[in-house]
């Protein structure tokens, strides 16, 4: 057995019920409400400098997507692996066999000559 008691209520009292709102006025409430919510969230001047990489930053991530794009097109992919406070970098086969490791000097290299626009 349950009971519903809600603690703001007293006891015996009911809650007061609100009226229906009307279909055609709830849709245009709901519409009305989502519109400034979406308002109230987008970015302002303020706000919109700190919330991305810097427009440096962001093409060369960019440059490291075309890249990562283009290994997986032409069947390859890089592995990150630490060992000992270093990170090895290794190329491999979608297959998982290993086909080089390169020094970072080479990781820059690929990333400039695959993720060139």
């Amino acid at each position: 057995m349950t009971t519903n008691i809600d603690p703001l209520q007293p006891a015996g009292h009911a809650p007061p019920a609100a009226p229906p709102p009307a279909a055609s006025s709830f849709a245009g409430d709901f519409v009305a409400r989502l519109g400034q919510a979406r308002d109230a969230q987008a970015p302002t001047a303020d706000t919109a400098a700190g919330d991305g990489p810097p427009p440096e930053l962001a093409a060369e991530m960019a440059a490291a997507s075309r890249t990562w794009d283009s290994l997986a097109a032409s069947g390859r992919e890089l592995h990150f692996q630490e060992s000992g406070g270093h990170v090895q970098v290794s190329m491999h086969s979608l297959a998982g066999e290993r086909i080089a490791v390169l020094q970072l000097s080479d990781l820059y290299a690929l990333i400039e000559h695959e993720g060139a626009a």
